[in-house]
């Protein structure tokens, strides 16, 4: 098992900033796709406002996941294809999948891609709980008409 020392040097960065970095990619990309949803679902009647809102998430999701892996294979000192950007934005989270494995090998990128996956999980319970609730909330307000379909 390797031990990461967290004082090294990778260029201007450290280990420690870069991990606190992706850190804060994931986090802030799970904020705003939660809130996202939640815009979603309260104008999901008026088309505009949510075709917009899904845009931005997919551009800002793609962004969150260009920008992880970038700093990620910074500290791996893993190149990049130059071809990588284009592939986030053709291919999304597949490109992550191809990322894991080829930056860190079979077992290692399973374990990480393993991980992803309990996030993702996470972020969905979160999103079901929090949408559960503003359900509950439109309800009593009387506000109804916002959950109807169509």
């Amino acid at each position: 098992m390797e031990v990461i020392d967290e004082k090294r040097d990778v260029g201007n960065w450290t280990s420690a900033s870069l991990k606190k970095q992706k850190y804060k990619i994931l986090g802030t990309g799970g904020v705003l796709i939660i809130v996202g949803t939640l815009i979603i679902a309260v104008f999901s009647r008026n088309i505009y406002v949510s075709s917009v809102v899904t845009l931005l998430l997919v551009f800002g999701y793609g962004m969150a996941i260009y920008s992880w892996c970038r700093l990620d294979s910074r500290g791996r000192n893993y190149q990049l294809s130059r071809w990588f950007p284009y592939l986030v934005v053709l291919f999304g989270t597949l490109t992550l999948i191809y990322y894991l494995f080829r930056s860190r090998g079979f077992l290692h990128g399973l374990r990480a891609l393993v991980l992803f996956v309990m996030i993702v999980i996470g972020m969905l319970i979160v999103e079901t709980v929090l949408l559960v609730i503003l359900g509950i909330v439109l309800v009593l307000l009387g506000k109804t008409d916002a959950l109807k379909g169509g």
